[in-house]
């Protein structure tokens, strides 16, 4: 028992084989990712576990990812996990290695409640571990409080990463080393601040759906027109005034385009409302 609630130890051990582990909502602090750490090294089973709505910080992530890192994992869900300030539960944390046989606990810096750097080299560490996780397929980040993309920079060292979800945080940029996913497929970046998406966006060669909707663009990188195997772009409620020209020659596979709250000039929100083919003609026309 650790954090007031039970792990399911043989699970987590491999002892009893479980491809998908739920332990979503369940409390769990520092101290049970340091507990959880302890069991995985040993686990050849498990592919897909799921830590959403845990209270485990990025030093607490940062341990799971460490000892996961020869694992079979293809899912990591550490959503709503308190990933964008410093989360190192308090004294108890001291006591981990007495608990776990000697398992010493990740290195532990005082953070001040306004000390915004100690809290982002938090998460740089714990993004460091997790970028090593190069088996991983489905990784979620979603409602952390993030809010600077170039700490998210490791992502791109995993190359079998096939959809990432950093929805609902507060995130100004993301990294231009996201265009190294070449496996992505699926990126939903809704609800951020985003003020520009990074001009590597264009080499998702697999990308499939966009999910950008409710940030603050003001316009696309021309390199979106390669994205061509895109079939859904959710960009609805920016600030966006144009779509690239290029468009009408790229984004082979579009099929769905929605712009709806964005005070689009070229092409205007008439034409849009017509479909992708109304907006190739559009800027075709234009070029003649």
């Amino acid at each position: 028992l650790f954090d007031d609630a039970p792990l399911p130890v043989r699970q987590l051990k491999g002892s009893e084989r479980t491809p998908r582990l739920d332990l979503s909502n369940k409390k769990l602090g520092f101290l049970s990712a340091t507990a959880i750490a302890g069991l995985l090294p040993t686990n050849s089973a498990l592919t897909d576990l799921n830590l959403l709505g845990n209270d485990m910080g990025a030093p607490g992530c940062r341990a799971v990812a460490r000892a996961a890192r020869h694992s079979a994992l293809r899912g990591l869900n550490l959503a709503s996990n308190a990933l964008g300030h410093d989360g190192t539960a308090g004294p108890d944390s001291a006591g981990a290695a007495v608990v776990l046989g000697g398992l010493p606990p990740p290195p532990r810096r005082v953070v001040g409640a306004g000390d915004a750097e100690g809290n982002d080299q938090l998460f740089a560490d714990m993004m460091a571990a997790v970028g090593q996780l190069s088996s991983l397929e489905r990784l979620a980040l979603d409602n952390n409080e993030l809010s600077h993309g170039e700490l998210l920079a490791p992502v791109g060292r995993m190359g079998n990463l096939q959809r990432l979800n950093l929805a609902h945080n507060k995130l100004i940029s993301l990294p231009e080393s996201i265009g190294q996913l070449r496996a992505l497929t699926d990126l939903s970046v809704q609800n951020n601040a985003l003020i520009e998406l990074p001009a590597s966006l264009g080499r998702l060669c697999a990308l499939e759906r966009l999910s950008a909707q409710n940030n603050c663009l003001v316009f696309l990188p021309e390199s979106f027109a390669q994205l061509n195997e895109l079939k859904t772009a959710s960009l609805s409620d920016n600030r966006l005034q144009r779509l690239p020209p290029s468009i009408a020659a790229g984004c082979c596979a579009l099929e769905k385009l929605e712009v709806a709250h964005n005070p689009l000039q070229k092409p205007p929100i008439t034409v849009v409302r017509q479909g992708v083919t109304a907006v190739r003609r559009f800027f075709q026309d234009l070029a003649r």
